[in-house]
């Protein structure tokens, strides 16, 4: 059973970084559209107006993804109150949140999930 339970804790682990990984790319692909958008505009001489509905877009698009990055985040501090509804699982590190991100997610800095 043991065993098992690591298994799974490592398995929802590897999800965890997936997951963060997918909302990094996320962000810096917003951002470089946002660069080509910006360089293409210069380089043809557009008015600063055109296109500025996609900046707009973009803009919304990346605070949402912001958003999901924070509710990420908090995942590991619902994770670290397994250890009392499912006794007999071990800690297990999901990454220490810095003082800074600890804020943002309202959880205490060098938190810990336990599966």
């Amino acid at each position: 059973m043991l065993n098992e339970q690591l298994i799974a804790a490592k398995d929802i682990q590897n999800e965890i970084k997936a997951a963060e990984a997918a909302i990094d790319d996320a962000l810096a692909s917003l951002g470089r559209l946002a660069g080509k958008l910006v360089a293409a505009r210069r380089e043809f001489d557009i008015e600063l107006n055109v296109g500025a509905k996609a900046f707009d877009r973009i803009g919304e698009a990346t605070a949402l993804i912001c958003q999901t990055r924070s509710k990420v985040l908090g995942v590991h501090a619902v994770l670290s109150d397994v250890r009392e509804t499912a006794p007999g699982f071990r800690e297990l590190g999901f990454g220490a949140l810095q003082p800074s991100e600890a804020k943002l997610a309202d959880q205490p800095v060098g938190l810990r999930a336990v599966i």
